[in-house]
C-alpha cells in the first residue's frame, strides 16, 4: 500500500497485494441488525475459574457505580413525582434485563452458580 492509498477506501489498500476482495456479494445492513446486541455474546466461552472469581467479588461487593447525570435526573424526577419510587429498584432491573439480554450464556452460568449456594 502506497501513502497516496490512504483515504481510497478499500480498493486502494489492497491495490498490489495481487488481488482485489470481491464486494459484489455484500448485502445490505437492516436498521434492525444494528441494534442487536453483540454477535459475541452467543459465542462466549465460559472460563470456569473466571467466573469464581467474578461470583467472590460480586458477593463480597455487589454494588456497581454508573455516572449518568441523565439517567439519575430522570430517575430522580421519578422519585420526587411518584410515591414509593425506588430508583435503585428500577436501575436494577433495567440493568440486569439489558445484561441479560447482551450476554445470555453468561447470565444463565451466574444464576445457576448463584443458586447452587
Amino acid at each position: 500500500m502506497t501513502k497516496d492509498a490512504i483515504g481510497k477506501g478499500r480498493a486502494a489498500i489492497f491495490e498490489g497485494l495481487g488481488q482485489t476482495p470481491d464486494t459484489s456479494h455484500q448485502s445490505q445492513v437492516t436498521s434492525e441488525e444494528v441494534n442487536q446486541p453483540p454477535a459475541t455474546s452467543h459465542q462466549l466461552q465460559i472460563d470456569e475459574s473466571i467466573l469464581v472469581q467474578a461470583l467472590a467479588e460480586a458477593k463480597e461487593s455487589p454494588k456497581i457505580t454508573v455516572f449518568s447525570p441523565k439517567v439519575a435526573a430522570v430517575l430522580r424526577y421519578k422519585q420526587l413525582t411518584t410515591i414509593r419510587y425506588s430508583f435503585s429498584t428500577e436501575a436494577r432491573e433495567r440493568l440486569e434485563q439489558t445484561v441479560k439480554d447482551a450476554y445470555p450464556d453468561l447470565w444463565e452460568a451466574v444464576e445457576k452458580a448463584l443458586s447452587k449456594k
